[in-house]
């Protein structure tokens, strides 16, 4: 019985059907089986003469629970029936159920009343609901849920000042309800006061997170005010709030947190834009470097490898050996990787193309003039593939995910703040990588113009490996060249 409530609870009104008719036939055998064992107690203790008042305890406790378990209460079956028709949307046979419950005790009876009045709600019938809720406070007058339901049937006749009190009534005996929060905004609205209604959905996303109605709402809210860059936000998060919702109901394994803004945060793919001219660029000038760069696990191995398969010739040293993450090698310049002044390097770079992480993008020198390809990927993607690679080789995971996704997005707002202001001697082509592996001949004509034409186009287009780019159809690669 209590995984049909269960069912009911996920929205899977099949499974909760299913389950309540097994219970229903499992009963009617148990009830079978102890009524036979009962008579034959029963026959014996006739036979031999023997009264309750002889019996032992334990012989008396056996025969009270067989009795028990011999009976089956239709009141009960009835409820349930009502709850499984209710979760179907046939409200009409939940109403002809509930009433055939109407007979359970009376510690049930606020729960029948409920189940009455949310279904009368759901069909409009606000005075007969509102008569169920207050036979439930007339039971037990701190019913917090009979409150909320009262307040619903006001808001559906129109009486907004009984409603917010009686909101404000079911949110004083139960503050932590989400719901209710939710509830007194939407009163708040149609009653002129947008201040209210803020302050109560802020307390409802608070108590829950996931909670796409309430950000919904809230984006309404913003967009009426002209906020449009909050009402995206909040659309974000009710997204990511649904998208955790059918996750549960379809048995997928849950986050350990509520933390839809990570959720938004890991789908936002890492860039820093495109700065400065991208189009209709100059061919490259024999003192100018082409920078690849990006988040570790971005891509720009793989972009690396169109640059040079297109004829741009690539500054490595080859200390780092190609290995099953990367089989077609990391192009790492260890001297790029320098924190320090030391950038004598860049004297012998002009005309080629340098990987170079993109924390390190600020100490470039201001004295050159740089073309750059940021490698754009969704920064859940960017940190699965550094897990996966640090489990390859047997090393420990770099921290929690949370912190590290806030910790990209934080060095790649003050990368991008430092780049903007070096806009005359630097163009950014930002490219995003799932684009280049779905189409990369597109991706390598626009790296081309980029470069004034530098590129031959066909051959760049085929670096790209057919087989990463199976993988990264399905939005979740960590195989090769992603690096």
């Amino acid at each position: 019985m209590k995984l049909v409530e269960c069912y009911i609870a996920l929205g899977q009104a099949d499974k909760a059907r299913d389950t309540l008719d097994r219970v229903r036939v499992e009963k009617q055998r148990y009830a079978a089986e102890a009524r036979e064992k009962l008579k034959g107690l029963r026959e014996a203790d006739e036979k031999e003469e023997r009264k309750p008042e002889d019996m032992k305890e334990g012989d008396r406790r056996e025969r009270r629970q067989l009795a028990m378990r011999a009976g089956v209460n239709p009141h009960a079956f009835a409820y349930l029936e009502g709850r499984v028709a209710t979760a179907e949307g046939d409200h009409e046979t939940a109403l002809a159920a509930y009433e055939r419950a109407a007979e359970v005790q009376l510690t049930n009876r606020p729960s029948l009343f409920q189940a009455q009045g949310d279904s009368l709600l759901t069909m409009r019938r606000w005075a007969q609901a509102e008569a169920r809720f207050n036979a439930i406070l007339e039971i037990d007058p701190i019913n917090a849920s009979a409150q909320m339901g009262l307040a619903r049937c006001h808001v559906g006749r129109g009486r907004y000042g009984e409603a917010r009190k009686a909101v404000l009534a079911s949110i004083g005996l139960i503050y932590q309800n989400p719901q209710a929060h939710l509830l007194l905004a939407k009163i708040a609205v149609r009653m002129g006061n947008k201040d209210e209604a803020h302050a109560a959905l802020d307390r409802a996303v608070s108590q829950n997170p996931v909670f796409p109605e309430a950000h919904l709402m809230r984006a309404r809210l913003h967009r009426q005010t002209g906020d449009l860059e909050q009402a995206k936000d909040a659309r974000r998060l009710a997204r990511a709030s649904r998208k955790r919702i059918r996750d549960a109901r379809a048995g997928l394994e849950r986050p350990g947190d509520r933390d839809v803004e990570l959720d938004v945060l890991l789908q936002k793919a890492a860039t820093v834009g495109n700065l400065g001219k991208v189009l209709g660029q100059p061919p490259l000038t024999s003192d100018e470097v082409v920078i690849v760069s990006g988040l570790p696990r971005s891509g720009t191995s793989m972009m690396m490898q169109l640059l040079e398969a297109g004829g741009l010739p690539a500054l490595t040293d080859g200390e780092r050996a190609a290995d099953s993450d990367n089989p077609k090698g990391y192009y790492e310049f260890e001297k790029a990787k320098s924190r320090g002044d030391h950038r004598e390097w860049l004297a012998d770079a002009g005309g080629h193309v340098v990987k170079m992480v993109a924390q390190l993008l600020p100490n470039l020198p201001p004295d050159r003039k740089y073309r750059m390809i940021f490698m754009e990927r969704p920064l859940g993607e960017v940190i699965d593939s550094q897990d996966a690679m640090l489990e390859r080789l047997d090393r420990q995971r770099g921290g929690r995910r949370s912190s590290l996704a806030r910790t990209y997005v934080a060095q790649i707002e003050q990368v991008k703040r430092v780049l903007a202001g070096h806009d005359e001697r630097l163009a950014v082509l930002s490219i995003n990588y799932h684009r280049a592996l779905a189409n990369p001949k597109s991706v390598a004509a626009e790296v081309s113009a980029f470069l004034g034409g530098k590129l031959d186009v066909e051959a760049a287009a085929q670096a790209i490996d057919p087989s990463l780019r199976r993988q990264g159809a399905r939005g979740a690669n960590t195989g090769a060249n992603a690096a």
